[in-house]
């Protein structure tokens, strides 16, 4: 099996971190798994390592506290093995708000860039966000402000790095629902198969792909004539 160099992944204690683990080291990747429930960690990086003979280390790390998102931030920027970085945090609509901005917004964000440095002196790397989206009857305002966030910075961060071998992908699931594993491969296993084919926004199933390329065109036309003037760039261009 090829070595793919090793993929984080924070928020690893749940459905859809769990289910990531399972299927990079099946890839090819080792891991280094990223949660607070460091007895729930260990018993699958031992399971992960049993059954693909990947190597997988266990950060124990609240990302939601300032202090441990400087600690790890400062760890996997000095991890040149690091090839793959997965955001996702397991945010409810019943999650404190602090908590929320916290995991949604500063830790990816740092993180990301602490990555992404590095993979641009490299040459390689990719940044797969999971963006969970709320119904807008839900009442849940800072849940969906905080995707609204993570999509922005899938679409900025792929513009930045887009002359450079960095891949940004966005995966859009269904946050009012509580994901169970079974649900959570399905996401992971659209979302790699997206990822393989170069997708850069991965949709659930039942997403109508073309509604949301005419309305991604509408929203970079939009934004390149607020923000440029008369320097338009063609949104058919940007939309992979």
């Amino acid at each position: 099996m090829t070595q793919k160099g090793t993929a984080v992944i924070t928020g690893a204690g749940t459905a859809i971190g769990t289910a990531f683990a399972h299927r990079l080291t099946q890839r090819g990747y080792d891991l280094i798994l990223i949660a607070v429930d460091r007895p729930h960690l260990m018993t699958l990086a031992a399971a992960l390592t049993d059954s693909s003979g990947r190597s997988v280390e266990v950060l124990n790390a609240d990302l939601a506290v300032s202090a441990e998102v400087v600690r790890i931030e400062a760890l996997l920027s000095q991890d040149a093995s690091i090839t793959l970085l997965i955001n996702h945090h397991d945010i409810t609509e019943e999650s404190e708000i602090g908590a929320t901005i916290a995991l949604g917004i500063t830790a990816p964000v740092r993180l990301s860039y602490a990555l992404v440095n590095g993979f641009v002196k490299r040459g390689a790397g990719t940044v797969i966000n999971l963006v969970p989206v709320f119904e807008a009857s839900s009442g849940a305002a800072i849940e969906s402000a905080n995707s609204a966030f993570l999509l922005s910075l899938s679409h900025a961060l792929r513009q930045h790095f887009n002359k450079v071998a960095v891949r940004v992908q966005a995966i859009l699931y269904a946050g009012s629902q509580q994901t169970q594993y079974q649900g959570a491969v399905a996401i992971v296993d659209a979302a790699l198969e997206d990822f393989d084919s170069g997708q850069a926004i991965s949709l659930p199933k039942y997403a109508d792909r073309v509604v949301w390329d005419k309305f991604e065109v509408a929203r970079l036309e939009l934004l390149s004539r607020v923000a440029g003037g008369a320097n338009i760039v063609s949104p058919a261009r940007l939309l992979h």
